[in-house]
């Protein structure tokens, strides 16, 4: 588990894969959601944002293949102990992170 200061902007990657027999198209660069979640308050979701992906350089994902990127977030104040960084690819499986603020 990664410690974390809330109030500020971490990177984390991500780490979309493709696990089909065919590749998929990254053209138009799809869009996706990041959500922080505080463990403590009933998995209550403090941010939930759309964003799209900057992909411009890569125009797929090989079939059996894992693509990585990097990813900025807010950490946002008030949040004190455990939580949760999900992100996931618009109609795509999601990735969860956990972390501890301090």
């Amino acid at each position: 588990m990664r410690a974390v200061c809330a109030g500020v902007y971490r990177t984390v990657r991500a780490a979309p894969g493709n696990p089909s027999t065919r590749d998929v198209a990254l053209t138009p660069c799809p869009s996706y959601v990041q959500t922080v979640i505080d463990e403590q308050k009933s998995a209550a979701s403090l941010t939930h944002d759309h964003y799209q992906l900057n992909c411009s350089s890569l125009t797929l994902i090989a079939a059996g293949s894992t693509i990585r990127f990097a990813m900025h977030i807010n950490i946002p104040n008030g949040l004190h102990g455990p939580g949760f960084l999900n992100w996931n690819l618009d109609d795509g499986p999601t990735e969860t992170t956990t972390f501890m603020t301090n």
